[in-house]
Parts: C-alpha cells; sequence; structure tokens
C-alpha cells in the first residue's frame, strides 16, 4: 500500500527491520510520513480468542493498563471540558479503544450517551461488567453505526495502530453528523526527541505503531478526510514513576539497566508514585466535520 495522504508509493527506508522495531519504517519520498512497510504485526494478533485462558503476562499487562488508565483521567479530563463547551446540549458519544473503561465511564457520568468499540475481549468485559458501559467487542471497520449517528468520537492513541488510518476517518466522517467533534491524540514525531533519539524514541520502538505523525502530516489525514482543523495541543501525561523508568530503560536497549530498574520500582513500589511529564512528544487535535 502506497503512503495515505499523497498517495505516492516511493519511499527511503529509515529504519529496516527489526533496527527500532518489528516492521520496517520508511519515508514517503513525497509528504514525509513515516509507517511500517511492509506490515507484518497487527493489533489483532493481541486480541485473543474467546474464552482462551490468560497467561501471567497478559494478565500483568492488563494490571498495569488498569494503573495507567486511572493515573491519566486528570490528564483527559480537560477533554471532557473541552467537548462540553464545543457540544453543550452533549448527545452521544463514541470512544474507539476505551481500554477498560476509565475515561468513557466518566463521560457517561458527565452526562453523555456513551458507546465504546474495544475489540480486546478482558477489556471489553471490563468495561461492560465492572462501569456497566456499551461496548462493542469488535473493530471499526465490522462496527455497524449508522451514517450521522454520532455527535462526539474520540480516539486517544489508538490511530498509530491502525492497518489504514485514512481508511478509518473516512469511516469516522460518515457517521458522525454534520457539525460532529473529532478528538484524535497520538504521538507526535517532528520533535527534538525523535531527532536525538531517532530509533531509540519510545514511541518509535513499540512493535504495535504502524504510523508515525508529525503535526502536518496528522493535519493532513483529516483534512483529505473531510475535518477541519478547530484547535491544536501539544500535552502531557501523568505517569507512574515505575513507567518512566522503564521507558528510560528501553530508549537505553540495555537488559542490564532494564533489570535494574525493575528490581529499584519494585523494591520502592514506583508504580503507586506518580508524575505529569510534557515532553513534546504527543499531540491532541480537535476538528470538526464539515
Amino acid at each position: 500500500m502506497g503512503c495515505i495522504i499523497c498517495g505516492s508509493n516511493e519511499y527511503a527506508v529509515l529504519y529496516k527491520k527489526n533496527i527500532s522495531q518489528i516492521h520496517q519504517i520508511v519515508k514517503c519520498s513525497k509528504c514525509g510520513l513515516m509507517y511500517a512497510c511492509p506490515q507484518v504485526f497487527s493489533p489483532s494478533d493481541l486480541y485473543g480468542e474467546e474464552n482462551a485462558p490468560l497467561s501471567p503476562e497478559v494478565i500483568e499487562h492488563h494490571a498495569q493498563y488498569k494503573r495507567k488508565q486511572h493515573n491519566q483521567l486528570p490528564d483527559y479530563i480537560k477533554i471532557a471540558r473541552t467537548i462540553d463547551a464545543m457540544k453543550p446540549e452533549k448527545g452521544r458519544l463514541l470512544e474507539i479503544g476505551p481500554n477498560l473503561g476509565v475515561f468513557l465511564n466518566y463521560l457517561k457520568e458527565d452526562g453523555w450517551d456513551t458507546v465504546g468499540i474495544e475489540p480486546d475481549r478482558y477489556f471489553g468485559d471490563y468495561a461492560q461488567k465492572y462501569y456497566n458501559l456499551n461496548i462493542h467487542q469488535t473493530t471499526l471497520e465490522e462496527s455497524a453505526f449508522e451514517a450521522e449517528s454520532l455527535d462526539v468520537v474520540i480516539m486517544l492513541h489508538v490511530i498509530e495502530h491502525l492497518p489504514d488510518p485514512a481508511s478509518s476517518c473516512g469511516m469516522i466522517h460518515r457517521m458522525l453528523k454534520k457539525g460532529g467533534v473529532f478528538v484524535v491524540e497520538t504521538p507526535k514525531y517532528d520533535t527534538i526527541n525523535f531527532k536525538i533519539l531517532g530509533s531509540r524514541e519510545r514511541s518509535m520502538r513499540c512493535d504495535g505503531h504502524i504510523y508515525f505523525f508529525s503535526a502536518p502530516a496528522l493535519k493532513a489525514l483529516l483534512r483529505k478526510s473531510g475535518f477541519e482543523i478547530i484547535k491544536e495541543e501539544v500535552v502531557g501525561r501523568t505517569v507512574a514513576i515505575d513507567r518512566l523508568l522503564f521507558n528510560i530503560a528501553l530508549v537505553s536497549k540495555s537488559s542490564y539497566i532494564e533489570g535494574l530498574f525493575k528490581a529499584i520500582s519494585r523494591r520502592l513500589h514506583l508504580e503507586k508514585k506518580t508524575i505529569h511529564l510534557n515532553m513534546g512528544d504527543m499531540q491532541r487535535v480537535y476538528c470538526l466535520k464539515k
């Protein structure tokens, strides 16, 4: 597949396979979008089969996500205040990839008619049972939302995982009412961090990341999909200190440092201590359906 923004099939290889992550990462020669080519890994590989037993590693992974979502809720409440101002009458809101449902539950309690799309069976089950949320345990492509049936769509740290974000944004545009709000948050790669770290940059190293957007590339994709950009933000997030140390170890590419930081985190219970950081490497965009 060529570039999803400009359609060019010409690219330069930025990092060969297994240099940064499992994929080969390329950069479009025309517009500069970075993406995995070829795609050998899909998030669906992680969803698991229905009723399949969860391994101890997967259980710990889910526990980490639970802590992460609760830690970051104060960061995302800012989104709630922004969309409240844009849509004071509220309405029907879809979150794509709500994970365990912490933020979606907050939005439900804030007065929105909420629904989520969460293909991960564990996350979807938890969100339904613990928060009594309306969750479609499927993918965006397989969901059956009618055209112009939604007032707001929120997609936080999902677009970089999608096999074809252009197609997905087109579907979202179709599902939103005219004047509907679309909120996207994803890592940002026109940054000093990326220029310095390159293949060692933490988000670049995630095997599940398939697309890597600069601010101009993300806006170009959204405009191509029929959206008008209303507001852009460079945002930070609240992280547990053990997660911060994990990211530092990831960048270092040192198994010794990774083991050392794990031991320190366990001994000092650093998963219970948080810090808010803004490294300038995450972008949040609010847009409207024209």
